[in-house]
C-alpha cells in the first residue's frame, strides 16, 4: 500500500521553514563565537622579555601587525621598533669593537683598549635602549589588550617617587 504524502506537504514544508531558521540561527552564533577577542598579547618576563598570542612567540614585524588598527598601540609599537633597530645595531658595533681588541690581544699583537672602551659604552648604550624598547612594547601590548577588553585594562595609574644619589623624580605611570 502506497501512502500519500501529497497531504503532508504544507506540514513538511512548515518544518522545513523552521529547520532552516534554526540553522541559520546557529550559524550565526558560530560567527559571533568565531569574532570573540581571544586576541590578546602575552608579556612574559624571564631572563628576556617575550610577548605571545594563541601560544606562539611575536617578532617585532607580528606586534606591528597585529597592533595596527589601534593607532595608540601602533604608535607605542613604532616607538619600540625604533628602540629595537637601535639597540640591535649599537649592540652589534659595540660587540666588534670589543672583540677586536680581544682578538689582537689573544693573536699576540698590541691591542687599542680604548676601542674595546668604546665598544664597553655601545654595549651599555644597546641595554638601555632594549629596556626602553620593552618598556614601549609592554606599553603598546597594554593598550591592544585594553582595547579588546572595552578600554578596561585592569590596571589602574600609579605614582612615586624615586631617589637615587643625584636625582629625584615623581613618577606616574597610567
Amino acid at each position: 500500500m502506497l501512502y500519500n504524502f501529497t497531504n503532508l506537504l504544507p506540514t513538511i514544508r512548515l518544518y522545513m521553514k523552521h529547520i532552516v531558521v534554526i540553522i541559520l540561527f546557529l550559524f550565526q552564533l558560530s560567527l559571533l563565537q568565531a569574532q570573540s577577542r581571544t586576541d590578546s598579547i602575552t608579556v612574559i618576563k624571564k631572563w628576556s622579555t617575550i610577548y605571545v598570542q594563541r601560544g606562539q612567540n611575536l617578532s617585532m614585524g607580528g606586534l606591528l601587525y597585529i597592533t595596527k588598527d589601534n593607532p595608540a598601540a601602533f604608535a607605542e609599537m613604532k616607538k619600540a621598533q625604533n628602540r629595537y633597530t637601535l639597540s640591535f645595531l649599537s649592540g652589534c658595533i659595540g660587540g666588534a669593537c670589543v672583540g677586536y681588541p680581544v682578538g689582537t690581544a689573544l693573536g699576540g699583537g698590541e691591542p687599542n683598549w680604548n676601542i674595546a672602551f668604546a665598544g664597553a659604552a655601545f654595549i651599555g648604550m644597546s641595554i638601555a635602549l632594549e629596556h626602553s624598547f620593552n618598556l614601549h612594547a609592554t606599553r603598546g601590548a597594554k593598550l591592544h589588550n585594553s582595547a579588546l577588553n572595552g578600554g578596561k585594562s585592569g590596571e589602574s595609574a600609579c605614582i612615586f617617587f624615586n631617589v637615587s644619589p643625584g636625582n629625584m623624580r615623581l613618577c606616574y605611570n597610567f
